[in-house]
């Protein structure tokens, strides 16, 4: 992007572990619409809300795999340049 602007994608990975529920793809299901609804927004440090892109879940293995993206813009602070300092000038006519 222009100047100190950039463009940040951060993916995220959960994994959940049911361990042993007497109906494991009933839970899964479950938690994975918790996530799907969850997700959705998160809330920054400033109050800011970033909403989760490609939000997506797979269950392999009777484990539960859910993905999702935030993206934003970031400014870098600007660099502070030490102050020039004083200067004096003479000018001279003629």
């Amino acid at each position: 992007m222009v100047g100190r602007r950039y463009y940040r994608s951060i993916g995220m990975y959960i994994q959940y572990l049911p361990g042993k529920p007497k109906q494991l793809n009933r839970e899964l299901y479950r938690v994975s619409d918790v996530l799907t609804d969850g997700m959705e927004t998160i809330t920054l440090k400033n109050g800011d809300l970033l909403r989760g892109t490609n939000r997506c879940s797979k269950i392999e293995n009777g484990i539960l795999n859910f993905f999702v993206n935030y993206n934003l813009f970031v400014i870098k602070p600007a660099e502070a340049t030490p102050d020039m300092g004083e200067i004096e000038a003479e000018v001279k006519k003629g």
